[in-house]
């Protein structure tokens, strides 16, 4: 059975309404691998008729910018996906202007399990003196007692043990965070929210339930079911996590990487149909390149 087969057949098998996202980070253009996770979300979505919320991720403040968000909201628009059946008709959110004050809210109702860290990255990895995969926090200030007046980021006390949990692409999963990371910082030294707690909040305030995201950011999710289980979120929630697009030399498209983006390829003559169809095809759901429109997504998955 290929993986796309398996997709199939569980995603038919969830229970109750489903709610998933679309939710980049404003910190660069969209590329093929972003319409390639699009067209999961939206393709899932259309076929078991879930409903998908647009958030704009930008609680880095330091690398999001006004033309980035502008031009993700133009992109998705021109490929189609805002008008789909699914899309949520609510304004396509951004964590600056609706999330801040929650996540601050949310950060003072775990306060006795955060405390200040004032460890630099090159301190973290000099004590870490072995080669990993992840740069692991060994937890350093955590019985410190260092005031909050000082300058330095909040960490989250997190428990040492195993989350499993059923991926429906990847199967049967288990980790264990306080192995892979260690501590959870949840603000940096410049005051902007993490990743992995702004996602958490928003995805529990807005009742997300279907997680569907790159095989890139597997080893993220049980750290993100231990911070919703501290806030107290009672959400079942599934996890797919979808195949990638590579480049040439086989490594995963990046904005870093500065991978053309979606405004360089309508610019080229691109379709909207052309882009999907290429990014299905880099990543295997479809046998050759063919044009592809967001409405055909769901019959993938059907």
């Amino acid at each position: 059975m290929s993986q796309l087969d398996t997709i199939r057949r569980r995603i038919h098998a969830l229970k109750g309404s489903q709610v998933t996202r679309f939710a980049p980070s404003p910190t660069g253009y969209l590329h093929l691998g972003h319409v390639l996770s699009a067209a999961y979300v939206w393709g899932v979505a259309s076929a078991i008729r879930a409903k998908v919320l647009v958030r704009i991720e930008d609680h880095d403040q330091g690398r999001a910018r006004p033309d980035y968000i502008k031009a993700i909201a133009d992109d998705l628009s021109w490929l189609g996906f805002l008008d789909l059946p699914v899309t949520s008709p609510q304004e396509i959110k951004l964590q600056s202007r609706d999330s801040f004050s929650l996540f601050a809210e949310t950060a003072e109702r775990l306060r006795p399990s955060i405390y200040r860290c004032v460890c630099s990255r090159r301190q973290i990895q000099d004590a870490q003196g072995e080669d990993r995969d992840e740069l692991r926090y060994p937890n350093t200030c955590r019985d410190a007692a260092i005031a909050w007046s000082e300058p330095g980021s909040l960490r989250l006390k997190i428990p040492n043990y195993g989350i499993s949990f059923d991926d429906l692409c990847l199967g049967p999963q288990t980790q264990c965070p306080q192995e892979q990371c260690g501590d959870v910082m949840i603000r940096d030294r410049h005051d902007y929210w993490s990743y992995q707690f702004a996602v958490v909040v928003d995805d529990c305030h807005d009742g997300v339930n279907l997680i569907i995201r790159g095989q890139d950011l597997t080893h993220t999710t049980a750290r993100q079911i231990m911070i919703a289980d501290m806030i107290g979120s009672n959400r079942r929630v599934h996890y797919l996590h979808h195949p990638l697009v590579y480049d040439d030399n086989g490594k995963k498209l990046s904005k870093r990487d500065q991978a053309s983006s979606i405004g360089e390829l309508r610019d080229q003559g691109w379709s909207p149909e052309d882009v999907i169809g290429q990014a299905c095809f880099a990543a295997g759901m479809i046998p050759k390149v063919q044009p592809v429109s967001a409405c055909d997504l769901g019959d993938f998955f059907s």
